[in-house]
């Protein structure tokens, strides 16, 4: 049996450890489809709005009123890196979006055994899991719902998994201040790796956002629940300062090896917004993700704005004379 094999193992039930242990743990495999993106969401969950949120809830980019593009990179445990882009177009027939996630843990020295059971040299590989995210959010009956079809490959040497899956969300503003969500995510039938059938780790995730001081201070409150763990509960906040810099902290409890405190911070340059989150991992070291979006038409809905507004102010001034 050759020694990558072990490698194999390792890879597929190292990512159950970081998101904590419970009862289920490591009866789901394919983990690399629960890491998600985005330094904004990170800390704290999906925005409405915000390009990366696609990868958290389909349904919270309905609110993006523009084409927006968006990179991501983020710097995991150990050696392991993960690279994200994302796109998205609204139409008058629903809004679509396309996300890419790239995870690699670099190149690994192959290794085998021959008849004698002395270990040999083989040529070295790179494993790497890859997934294509549809999405097409719309609103429907009044509520903002959403849809991905993802298509994932994860491959280590000469092993391969592939599939589908699908996740589901909805986002609902149910004041001026306060919004709720719920997505179901990694939807879909059982995979063959190797020689066994694994169940994708589905997650259903439920959030709040509560806005203060004309939005310049938002709580969130996010409800994670893996198909293979217990309740990981996130508590965060983000601030405003002249809509340019916005500084952002989290804690997280229920997750045996993330749990505590995360944090991060935003940058707001005309059409491009910089985000950085900073995540310990306790013994697994230091997470670092940064993320880039770029939205186009931004400064043309903001003149719209700034005549209609001017519109409104003369209309009462005329109505003030005629009465």
């Amino acid at each position: 049996m050759r020694i990558f094999k072990t490698i194999i193992i390792i890879l597929i039930l190292a990512p159950t450890m970081v998101y904590g242990i419970g009862d289920k743990a490591g009866t789901t495999g394919l983990k690399f489809l629960t890491v998600g993106a985005g330094a904004r969401q990170s800390v704290v969950g999906a925005v409405p709005g915000d390009i990366n949120s696609l990868f958290y809830n389909p349904a919270a980019v309905y609110f993006i009123e523009n084409p927006a593009f968006g990179l991501s990179h983020n710097k995991w445990i150990t050696d392991i890196v993960q690279q994200t882009a994302a796109g998205f177009y609204p139409t008058k027939y629903g809004n679509f979006g396309l996300g890419i996630q790239y995870l690699s843990v670099g190149e690994i020295k192959g290794y085998d055994v021959d008849t004698d059971g002395e270990p040999i040299r083989i040529p070295n590989f790179n494993p790497y899991d890859a997934t294509i995210s549809l999405n097409y959010s719309k609103k429907i009956i009044n509520v903002p719902m959403g849809i991905n079809l993802k298509i994932f490959r994860e491959k280590i040497e000469e092993v391969k998994a592939e599939g589908v899956a699908l996740d589901i969300g909805v986002y609902k503003n149910i004041t001026d201040s306060f919004s709720g969500a719920l997505s179901v995510i990694n939807i879909g039938p059982k995979v063959k790796y190797i020689k066994k059938k694994e169940s994708l780790p589905m997650e259903i995730k439920i959030g709040g956002r509560y806005a203060l001081f004309d939005k310049s201070l938002n709580l969130y409150l996010n409800l994670n629940k893996p198909l293979d763990n217990k309740i990981e509960t996130g508590f965060s906040a983000e601030y405003f300062l002249k809509k340019i810099l916005c500084l952002r902290a989290g804690y997280l409890i229920g997750n045996d090896y993330r749990k505590g405190l995360s944090s991060g911070l935003g940058i707001n340059i005309n059409d491009f917004d910089i985000d950085y989150a900073f995540i310990p991992y306790k013994n697994l070291g230091n997470n670092h993700r940064v993320s880039l979006t770029v939205k186009f038409g931004k400064e043309e809905d903001e003149e719209e704005e700034r005549l209609k507004q001017i519109e409104n102010r003369i209309d009462k001034k005329l109505k003030q004379l005629d009465s």
